[in-house]
Order: C-alpha cells, then sequence, then structure tokens
C-alpha cells in the first residue's frame, strides 16, 4: 500500500513537474517578446535585432543593415504622422518541439498614433528556442505561413498562424 501511494506520488510530481516547465518556458518566451517589442516602441533597434530570428537578419544584411533599415523605415513613419505608442504580448500558445527546437505563437496588440487619431493591429509573433526555452528569438508571422516556410520548413503545423486583421481606426 505505501509502495502504491510513494509511486503515485512519484508519477504526479513528475507529471506536474513536465507542466511547471513548459510554464516557465513559456514566461520566458513572453518576457522575451515583451522586451522585443518595447525596444520597438522605444527605438532601440539593436535590440531588436538581437531577438529577432538570425536568418532574417542574415536576409536583411546583417545586424548593422536591418538596425539601419528600421531606423528609416521608422523615421518616414514619423514624418507621415505613425508611431508606435505600445505593444501588448499575450499569454504564448502551447509549444510545439522539432529537434532541438521549440515553437511557440505569441499574439500582440499593437497600438500606434496616426493623423487624426490612433490605429489598433492585432498581431503574432513565433518564438523559436534552441536552448530549451532559456533564450528566444521571434518571426513576425506577417508575411503569411507560406512565406515563412520558404525560409524555416520545419515550422510546426501546430503554430496556427491567426489571419490578418485590419487595423482599426480610432479618430481624435
Amino acid at each position: 500500500m505505501v509502495a502504491r501511494f510513494l509511486l503515485a506520488c512519484l508519477a504526479t510530481g513528475l507529471a506536474c513537474s513536465a507542466s511547471a516547465d513548459d510554464g516557465d518556458i513559456k514566461k520566458a518566451a513572453k518576457a522575451q517578446a515583451e522586451v522585443t517589442q518595447a525596444a520597438l516602441v522605444k527605438g532601440e533597434f539593436e535590440t531588436l535585432v538581437r531577438h529577432t530570428h538570425p536568418l532574417i537578419v542574415e536576409q536583411l544584411g546583417g545586424k548593422e543593415k536591418m538596425a539601419a533599415f528600421l531606423r528609416t523605415e521608422t523615421k518616414k513613419m514619423k514624418d507621415q504622422g505613425f508611431e508606435f505608442k505600445s505593444v501588448k504580448i499575450a499569454d504564448p500558445g502551447e509549444l510545439a518541439r522539432v529537434g532541438k527546437e521549440i515553437y511557440v505563437g505569441i499574439p500582440l496588440a499593437m497600438e500606434m498614433s496616426a493623423p487624426g487619431g490612433r490605429l489598433s493591429n492585432k498581431g503574432f509573433l513565433i518564438g523559436v528556442s534552441s536552448d530549451d526555452g532559456k533564450t528566444w528569438v521571434f518571426i513576425d508571422s506577417a508575411p503569411g505561413r507560406e512565406r515563412i516556410k520558404m525560409s524555416f520548413p520545419d515550422l510546426p503545423d501546430a503554430i496556427v498562424i491567426p489571419k490578418k486583421e485590419r487595423p482599426t481606426f480610432v479618430k481624435d
């Protein structure tokens, strides 16, 4: 009887520790996504580049070129009256493992100032970790699943990219 009880406790403890690990992994992904999006709002493009998947950074010509591109595009937006004001990161979805990589989808809500009002839009990041969820890099899902799969063929089907919604405009 005692042996069964100890076995049941051991089994329960193992199940609980596996869930806690996934919870900790999701917390780390969310926290690092928040750092990334805060960097976008603050114009800290080197931080944003550091948290972008290296393949995307490479495709954009490297760290310096990507940061310069972001700086230029953000200035163009500001000159037209658009500015990032806030990004709220929602709780990550379920983890998907492929080989040594962990993937997770992370919804977000973005707000921008615009001429005569504010724009709100929803987005979605794909987080990728190669070190058991300790550090994360991100892929913006805006290009859509087909285009992302061209560069990331191992993207798991379990990561469901939501359909793009039109931004909402609210007048001042």
